[in-house]
């Protein structure tokens, strides 16, 4: 055969629609995985949960006991081990190192926006279901949060799954995949998963047949969310017990002074979600009240944002990731809005909050330039900084000269970028200019805020 007709049929091959979604799909991964894996081994782990995870799973490494969670190698009952396990394989490939620990969020930031595609092909039709995993990965919070290692990115995917598969009355799957974001993060999966299932099951569960379905769903949700519940009552019910007195103390009390105004965490996706928060505000709400009856993903997301903001205003503790399943329907919700032809961002909205990212940064930038007077005021400022240790070690730190020398010039020039695209586009190319400027933003404050935090 000649190397024409070679060249012909591997052409063929290739134009075949399922083999070029599937290439499509696997370089948009790899794409993915290296935008969230970039740089994650040069910051160490800096927060307190991705340290008590990373030790969770390096415990469970040395030790070879992969059913028993600890932290100092004392029973730990903050968290059920699903995470921890996927952290232990991932160190037992790649070695115990800040990386390897990031590696199980950057698998989620890979599965959660291809999911998106495939959910919004349903959802927003093929020539829009792309929208939805672009505002997702090109908005700043949401970028960032991929890049670090905490638990939330695997809990809210099973989430969001088990609520669509639950939709499309894949009952088995649904209830599986809801039981593994239970063994993830533990039982308040179950609240956050049933006003979004009773939104998707408008009718379904006064079919015949409904509790023979309950049932299917109920039991694979056991089988894989509770068994290691029922295994740790069984050896330890102490354990089990504090693992439910930790959960409520986390809803009634500001845990570890975690305390915030109650508005918090709609602040937080207002200004952290970037442009899709933009896209949300300047959609169309009264298109939505007329199509609400009919639109079951409207309603499914809708009503998981709004009872999201509702339940972590609500707790008392108030952390930046509580509210991070929110992203998911906020992403949605702009993917919907500028699906539409006739959709137009609205300037004000646009120039408002880009601009207080941008003057955010710039504050950031000061701040690593001129660390002890910052420290000072901050330590005037803020009751969590009045500890004389911590002020010691944050100015001896930041006042380091060889700390981020050229910190000012780089933040201005991402604030320039913010700024810009804070400006009324009208061309076809203004979303890309905003999701540039956002993962831009997102990618140079884990490079240059998170080492500073690490000082503290």
């Amino acid at each position: 055969m000649s190397f024409s007709a070679w060249g012909s049929l591997v052409l063929d091959f290739f134009k075949r629609a399922r083999l070029k979604w599937l290439i499509l799909t696997l370089l948009t991964g790899v794409g993915l995985l290296i935008l969230w894996t970039w740089n994650g081994g040069t910051v160490e782990l800096f927060d307190w949960d991705e340290i008590n995870f990373a030790e969770m799973a390096r415990e469970m490494f040395v030790t070879g006991d992969f059913f028993s969670v600890r932290v100092g190698f004392e029973p730990f009952w903050e968290k059920p081990p699903l995470y921890a396990w996927m952290q232990a394989l991932s160190f037992s490939l790649f070695g115990i190192n800040e990386w390897a620990a990031r590696l199980p969020n950057a698998m989620a930031g890979v599965v959660t926006p291809l999911l998106c595609w495939v959910f919004g092909r349903r959802w927003l039709g093929r020539s829009s279901a792309w929208l939805w995993p672009a505002f997702l990965v090109g908005s700043v919070l949401p970028h960032f949060y991929y890049k670090v290692g905490l638990i939330d990115p695997w809990f809210n995917v099973f989430i969001y799954g088990a609520i669509y598969l639950w939709s499309r009355e894949r009952w088995k799957t649904s209830g599986a995949v809801l039981g593994l974001a239970v063994l993830t993060k533990g039982p308040v999966a179950l609240l956050l998963f049933l006003p979004a299932g009773m939104a998707a099951s408008t009718g379904m569960l006064f079919r015949r047949g409904a509790m023979g379905r309950a049932f299917q769903f109920l039991a694979c949700l056991a089988a894989t969310g509770f068994t290691w519940y029922a295994w740790g009552a069984f050896k330890n019910p102490a354990l089990v017990a504090d693992f439910f007195r930790y959960q409520w103390r986390l809803f009634s009390t500001a845990d570890a002074g975690h305390r915030g105004p109650l508005f918090f965490h709609l602040w937080v996706l207002l200004l952290g979600c970037v442009p899709a928060s933009i896209y949300v505000l300047s959609s169309s709400f009264k298109d939505w009240s007329d199509r609400w009856r009919e639109d079951e993903a409207l309603r499914i997301n809708v009503v998981l944002f709004l009872w999201v903001v509702l339940i972590f205003s609500v707790v008392q503790t108030k952390i930046v990731h509580y509210s991070s399943l929110a992203y998911l329907p906020l992403a949605y919700l702009a993917a919907r809005g500028a699906s539409n032809p006739r959709f137009q961002v609205q300037p004000v909205w646009n120039g408002i909050l880009f601009s207080c990212w941008g003057i955010g940064v710039l504050l950031l930038g000061w701040a690593i330039q001129r660390p002890l007077e910052m420290v000072a005021k901050l330590a005037s400022w803020l009751p969590n900084l009045q500890n004389a240790t911590l002020n010691g070690n944050a100015a001896a730190a930041l006042s380091d000269p060889t700390l981020f020398p050229h910190a000012m010039g780089w933040c201005s020039a991402v604030s320039l970028l913010c700024l810009a695209a804070a400006l009324p586009f009208r061309f076809r190319g203004a979303r890309w200019v905003q999701w540039t400027a956002s993962i831009a933003l997102a990618q140079l404050l884990f490079g240059l805020a998170l080492p500073a935090v690490e000082h503290w």
